[in-house]
């Protein structure tokens, strides 16, 4: 307790929390009964008529000459220090524990897995950890090294001491209000945009998936959780198994067919996911469904009643059923901005927003 305290102090946050791979597969979702987010879960059980392809193959070569057990390769602790290490959250395929690096003294979390546990298969696993180490951004949770050794797989990840967005959320009777859920929107759209520019799909995106950077009022939002995600031969590649969380998933995942009617969906089932996410900060409730229809009214949410017509028609927008209707993350993020300038326009606060970004 007094490493963490010490950690959470100097970051200024109270906890914790750190996750990689904590998705379910659509069939296990209750949504009558659903549960408590889990900030550290175990790994989630991936597709199985998803077959690891010989560009995963590939991938997890790679992985394995670097991080394997051949002759002369790097062990944990010959560069990682987990004597005082702090438990930061278990599951039933491994835990989550603070680690110091013997040479800078610097806090990470590890996340440590036990391969005879795990229920998924090895090469997923694998391209999921290759996927992180290859994003490089401020919204997306970091990844350093990984380590295969005697029956365990090693995962040092940056240590992120927040909590989860939805917790914070649940603070807020009310919403978080425009001006902050366009700010936060912002930051996912960011982070989803690098996804997608490198051809990365991140298929379960929803607000369980963004922590906290600390646990100040200010600190930076990262995307967690890349079990489900799909890299992308091309642009326009259709993927198709169904996976993701169902209250967030696409109708076209759900049904199976994207645009005109045809198999498979794009990428644009993240772009959906985040119009849930962007109602949910404004409304404090998830989506509801009407007639096979998205129910977006001020019928349905006292909060999203009392939010402005422009910040409405921006939502709607987002959530249309048909894919090639939503926009595009790149176009989604000048409207934020004309949002927010609407909002400090209304406050009087046009110099200090220009600060701010």
């Amino acid at each position: 307790e007094g490493l963490v305290g010490l950690v959470c102090e100097l970051r200024g946050a109270s906890r914790a929390t750190m996750g990689v791979c904590c998705s379910k597969q659509a069939s296990d979702v209750d949504v009558a009964n659903p549960k408590e987010p889990c900030a550290i879960p175990g790994v989630a059980t991936p597709s199985t008529s998803s077959r690891p392809s010989s560009r995963k193959q590939s991938i997890a070569e790679t992985l394995l000459i670097e991080h394997g057990k051949g002759k002369g390769s790097r062990r944990l602790h010959d560069l990682y220090d987990t004597s005082d290490a702090v438990i930061l959250g278990e599951g039933m395929s491994g835990r989550v524990s603070t680690c110091r690096h013997r040479y800078t003294g610097e806090l990470f979390a590890l996340k440590t897995l036990s391969v005879q546990k795990l229920k998924v298969d090895m090469d997923e696993l694998r391209q999921e950890i290759d996927i992180l180490r290859r994003l490089d951004h401020p919204n997306i949770v970091k990844v350093y090294e990984t380590f295969e050794e005697e029956g365990l797989f090693h995962v040092v990840m940056e240590l992120c001491c927040g909590g989860q967005l939805i917790s914070r959320l649940k603070k807020h009777k009310r919403g978080f209000g425009e001006e902050l859920a366009a700010r936060l929107m912002s930051k996912m759209i960011a982070s989803i945009l690098y996804c997608h520019e490198r051809n990365v799909c991140h298929r379960d995106v929803k607000l369980d998936n963004f922590v906290y950077e600390s646990n100040g009022e200010d600190a930076e939002l990262k995307l967690i959780d890349f079990g489900l995600s799909h890299v992308l031969l091309h642009t326009q590649e259709k993927m198709h198994d169904r996976v993701g969380t169902l209250t967030y998933m696409a109708p076209e995942v759900l049904t199976g067919r994207g645009e005109g009617g045809l198999q498979g969906y794009t990428s644009a089932c993240d772009m959906w996911s985040l119009g849930v996410v962007l109602y949910a900060l404004l409304a404090n409730e998830l989506l509801r469904w009407n007639n096979g229809h998205p129910e977006v009214s001020t019928k349905t949410s006292r909060a999203f009643a009392e939010i402005s017509t422009h910040t409405k028609m921006l939502v709607k927008a987002i959530l249309q059923v048909e894919p090639t209707l939503r926009p595009l993350p790149a176009e989604l993020e000048p409207r934020l901005l004309e949002l927010l300038e609407e909002r400090a326009r209304l406050h009087g606060d046009v110099q200090h927003l220009g600060e701010r970004r």
